[in-house]
């Protein structure tokens, strides 16, 4: 026999100490793994995921006031989850959408854990354990800031494991959302601790140190979203606050305006050659607009359930526009994200999953609204996370989410959500007996293979491809590869190409063996066959066969020649493929085709230098053959 009350607070310490510990995610750099600053903090929170879940279906076998009932918000996520399944499901490469890969880490899987996380704060944690939670927070962020200041300052080399403007999250815009979040935090805790000096001085000293590393991160999506957030708690302090009648009146109409001011220019942002896109380029380029007409044709293609998680890359390509080559463009011509929440939810999940999205902002907004208007005195609660949702909405129009950005919006629409505990009779003896030994083991075993084969495993092939990476002996290096890629499913497409990419730069040092690029031609033949709309695949398997033909035997001339017209297929507006077809060409000793490979790819964008380029210099190894002249008739 053991004591009800003795499990209960087992379950809940771990619940509340692995909140704790989810906190410390934004320090996780891991050197020795795949994109250090993105996978290990997705493994890491996933793991802590997990382990809180276990704790949480523990604690619902023997206390029903922890267990689900009804809740407009949980009812809300829900109906955004079940989208994003309906388009992982529906996926053009359902691999990809449940699994993504080690660079982004937001895969339906990814999304699976944080709601698992929703629903156990939502039911187990009360106003104490948030406060607690938020406190925490705000102090691991002036850690993080503290770091971002000083490696501005005196330069990433001189500080391990971090990046310049972007502390320990690797990039500046990643950073600004962070700490966006954690300015909110902040605010809120400054009214909670009213009273408390030493904590007002801390989060003051904090709320500064924010402010500084935002402003020196060049995160301007965060910054300018956060000040915009600050100045909406403003108007809602005059608008429902204030004492004065008159002024309340004075501070909705201005509250009113402002709201309608920043839907129109979010509304506007989106409009092609809008005064508000205009403006928006000449801050930044041209890129993400072009980027979010792209977006718009696929959303055209897939409208309901979009094309899947993650594979905003195949529309990119389908839709591929030549004028990113250039630098007013800013020359970036991989994207596989939107940069932009609207765009890219309706890509991954289409029209369903972009409505669910946007009603949880809606749902969460008045849940808190619901809760000042019952009880004047929450305010500041309604206002300050209010904002800080809109603020975050506002951000995500111009950057994308990462594992750290959809924890703390998960944590936010936690708190929001966070029900009143059922009361529960005295305390009770538990009989351990089979049946309770029986679902303890079970949900054990199920924790423990979901542990294994969605953490440990990925996590392993993660360090084995940095292992590698490294490994000059051809021979070791391909038992690695076969092991690697025989590990784990997640993110093997990724692996595939990377693996190919170090081929490369081991064949240019004559340290790569045929057999050994063989078999990644082998493997990237597996994954043109399961992902045809793939161009980054087609592409670099094409140049696999032309490596192996210009170091080995021309064999495999044809092979690539039919890979890199298959590119063309998948994109045919890219300049790549034909530069690719124009290099085998030559190789083939066919010039004239070589000729007219380079000159479509300059005719497509004939501002794109490397075009000019290359048209050039197929022209000059052409000009000596006897039947130049013939071949260039019409050039």
């Amino acid at each position: 026999m053991i004591s009800k009350n003795f499990l209960e607070r087992c379950c809940l310490n771990i619940i509340q100490w692995g909140g704790l510990l989810l906190l410390l995610s934004p320090l996780i750099v891991v050197p020795s793994f795949f994109f250090p600053f993105v996978s290990p903090k997705g493994f890491y929170i996933m793991a802590l995921c997990e382990v809180i879940f276990f704790a949480y279906l523990c604690l619902i076998l023997f206390f029903p006031k922890y267990r689900p009932r009804f809740n407009l918000l949980f009812f809300v996520v829900s109906l955004f989850l079940l989208s994003l399944f309906l388009s992982t499901i529906l996926s053009v490469s359902f691999l990809k959408s449940f699994f993504s890969n080690y660079e982004r880490m937001t895969g339906f899987l990814f999304y699976l854990h944080l709601f698992g996380l929703f629903l156990v704060l939502i039911f187990v944690f009360e106003k104490k354990d948030w406060i607690k939670l938020l406190f925490f927070s705000v102090c691991v962020a002036g850690i993080v800031a503290t770091i971002g200041i000083i490696a501005h300052f005196i330069g990433e080399e001189k500080i391990i494991f971090v990046s310049r403007d972007g502390s320990t999250l690797g990039n500046s815009s990643f950073f600004a959302t962070y700490i966006l979040f954690q300015v909110f935090f902040g605010l809120y805790l400054f009214k909670v601790f009213y009273k408390k000096k030493t904590k007002l001085f801390l989060l003051g000293t904090l709320l500064l140190l924010f402010g500084v590393s935002l402003f020196l991160s060049g995160g301007r999506a965060g910054f300018y979203s956060s000040l915009l957030g600050i100045f909406l708690v403003v108007l809602f302090y005059f608008a429902f606050y204030y004492q004065n009648p008159f002024i309340r009146k004075l501070g909705k109409i201005a509250l009113l305006t402002y709201l309608l001011l920043i839907f129109a220019s979010i509304i506007l942002l989106c409009v092609p050659q809008s005064i508000v896109q205009n403006y928006f380029i000449q801050f930044s380029s041209k890129a993400r607009p072009t980027v979010w007409q792209i977006a718009i044709s696929g959303i055209k293609e897939r409208p309901l359930f979009g094309w899947g998680i993650q594979n905003f890359d195949l529309v990119f390509a389908r839709y591929f526009n030549p004028s990113l080559f250039l630098k007013e463009y800013g020359g970036e011509i991989w994207f596989d994200k939107a940069h932009n929440i609207i765009f890219d939810t309706l890509v991954k999940a289409g029209i369903f999953g972009l409505l669910s999205y946007l009603l949880i902002y809606l749902f969460a907004i008045g849940v808190l609204w619901q809760g000042y208007l019952k009880n004047k005195k929450e305010f500041w609660k309604a206002g300050i996370f209010s904002s800080l949702l809109l603020a975050y909405f506002v951000q995500g129009l111009t950057v994308f989410d990462t594992p750290i950005s959809l924890l703390f919006f998960f944590l936010t629409l936690g708190f929001v959500a966070t029900a009143p505990k059922q009361k529960e009779a005295e305390e009770q003896k538990i009989n351990v007996g089979a049946k309770v030994c029986f679902q303890f083991i079970l949900i054990f075993l199920i924790l423990g293979f979901i542990f294994f084969e969605f953490i440990i495993l990925p996590a392993r092939a993660s360090r084995l491809f940095i292992q590698t990476k490294n490994t000059q002996d051809p021979s070791k290096r391909l038992a690695l590869s076969q092991k690697l890629l025989e590990t784990t499913p997640f993110g093997k497409y990724q692996l595939r190409i990377y693996l190919a990419q170090n081929y490369f730069k081991w064949s240019d040092v004559n340290k790569a063996s045929k057999k050994e690029g063989e078999f990644i031609a082998r493997e990237l033949k597996k994954s043109q066959k399961e992902i045809p709309l793939d161009l980054k695949t087609s592409l670099v398997l094409s140049g696999i066969y032309l490596e192996l033909a210009e170091k080995f035997n021309k064999d495999t001339l044809d092979k690539a020649e039919k890979t890199a017209t298959r590119a063309i297929q998948i994109s045919p507006k890219n300049q790549q493929g034909y530069w690719l077809l124009a290099e085998i060409s030559l190789l083939k000793g066919d010039c004239k085709k070589a000729l007219n490979f380079s000159k479509y790819a300059y005719d497509l964008e004939p501002r794109v230098k490397a075009s000019l380029a290359i048209f050039s210099e197929v022209f000059n190894r052409c000009k000596d053959e006897l039947l130049l002249k013939k071949e260039t008739q019409g050039f």
